[in-house]
């Protein structure tokens, strides 16, 4: 425990922007196997959504445009849970506070509202199921913020009831707290170093054989949450069901979001292209009612 301790210590001492990647990572691994979480049973059926940011007038066609970057070589920076030149699935869940879970992942994916400026983005948004149930753990740390899931508060309470009764737990949660901010603090668009701890941490779980890891939406002020999965879980378990192209208004705190296009799914996506279709002009107002193709 006391070597878990100290990896945090010099973690936190770290200048990330001139710290080589690989030292950190090699620092992370002295956390051990003393990294506490709980997970999160996502059933079959469960719904994920995942945003691409595109120009207005580009078009993505079959699923794996979707998916995640498969030009590794062109990812120059470390993301939230992946390191540099390599690739990641990021989506969201609806949750109790934010039902429609793609707006989760149009707000979290977005550069204005990450460096607090206004416009239009344009987004294709697909929506994926899952195949089987898994379990995902859950970097959430509720003393240092409040994330709004009654849920998943629940299942923190629970864990620190059973953490209490390890000889070591003060240093449980000194464990919790250091890896759940990292997860959770915002991060400006160029400032991407920033990233590199949890970054470590996501390849140092995924390579001992998490499927993925659920983290908090810093975009939504914490009211939802993300999930980050490796290609091969993707490939594997997730199944695209529904797309919709829309574009993002962001006016400081107040944000619409009208939809255009939604695509017919033709099988198999490897072979056939997506077919999109106007929507009719009541969605191109704003999110004004259920969308058509685009269910919870």
């Amino acid at each position: 425990m006391e070597k878990a301790i100290a990896a945090i210590n010099k973690l936190k001492s770290l200048n990330l922007e001139t710290t080589d990647y690989l030292n950190i990572l090699e620092i992370v691994k002295g956390i051990g196997k003393n990294f506490p979480a709980i997970s999160m049973r996502l059933r079959a059926g469960q719904s994920i959504y995942r945003a691409r940011f595109h120009g207005e007038n580009d078009r993505f066609y079959f699923d794996q445009d979707l998916k995640y970057k498969t030009d590794v070589h062109n990812v120059k920076n470390p993301g939230r849970a992946n390191p540099a030149i390599s690739t990641a699935f990021y989506g969201s869940i609806s949750t109790e506070t934010i039902k429609d879970g793609f707006l989760i992942s149009a707000q979290e994916g977005s550069n204005l509202i990450r460096n607090g400026k206004n416009g239009i983005e344009t987004l294709t948004i697909g929506k994926w199921v899952l195949k089987r149930d898994m379990y995902v753990p859950i970097m959430l740390d509720t003393v240092n913020y409040r994330f709004q899931s009654e849920s998943i508060d629940k299942m923190y309470q629970d864990f620190i009831k059973i953490i209490k009764e390890h000889k070591s737990s003060e240093e449980f949660k000194k464990i919790i707290s250091f890896v759940a901010g990292e997860f959770a603090k915002p991060v400006k668009k160029g400032n991407e170093h920033e990233y590199k701890i949890s970054a470590a941490i996501s390849e140092r779980l995924l390579d001992k054989g998490s499927c993925g890891i659920i983290y908090p939406s810093v975009q939504t002020k914490y009211q939802g949450y993300n999930i980050v999965l490796s290609p091969y879980v993707v490939d594997e378990n997730l199944l695209l069901d529904q797309v919709i192209i829309a574009q993002q208004h962001v006016d400081g705190d107040n944000i619409l979001f009208p939809q255009f296009e939604h695509a017919e799914l033709v099988y198999p996506f490897d072979r056939q292209p997506l077919i999109y279709n106007q929507l009719d002009d009541s969605y191109k107002a704003g999110f004004k009612k259920p969308l058509p193709n685009i269910e919870h």
